[in-house]
């Protein structure tokens, strides 16, 4: 998944609401002037599909922290509305599954932090 990661693996999210100042996209994914990606919690009947993963009309990922995930296009989904899941700010172990370039945790989400 194209994006920033923090030190430790995890993938670099923001949960604030777009746009801002200096924000760009690649690939229809909204991204922050400090590269962390978008991403919300709030499905809507009017996101779009972007490579794989659902995406909100401002360009965030539709993320979840249900513990129920389906693999798709690599990366683990929740079952219930194909949004992609997550673990956030949690540190990953070395045992942890590495999937499509994306550390996945115990529960089948992939690490996400908020923090750089």
């Amino acid at each position: 998944m194209n994006g920033n990661y923090t030190a430790n693996g995890n993938f670099y999210v923001t949960t604030a609401v777009p746009p801002a100042a200096g924000d760009y996209e690649f690939q229809g994914i909204r991204r922050a002037a400090d590269g962390a990606t978008y991403v919300t919690t709030v499905a809507s009947a009017t996101d779009v599909w972007v490579v794989g993963d659902r995406v909100s009309l401002l360009g965030q990922l539709v993320v979840a922290n249900l513990l129920s995930p389906i693999f798709d296009a690599g990366h683990p989904h929740n079952s219930a509305d194909a949004a992609l899941s997550r673990q956030l700010n949690q540190i990953p172990v070395a045992t942890d599954a590495f999937i499509n370039g994306l550390t996945v945790g115990p529960t089948g989400g992939i690490y996400m932090s908020t923090t750089p």
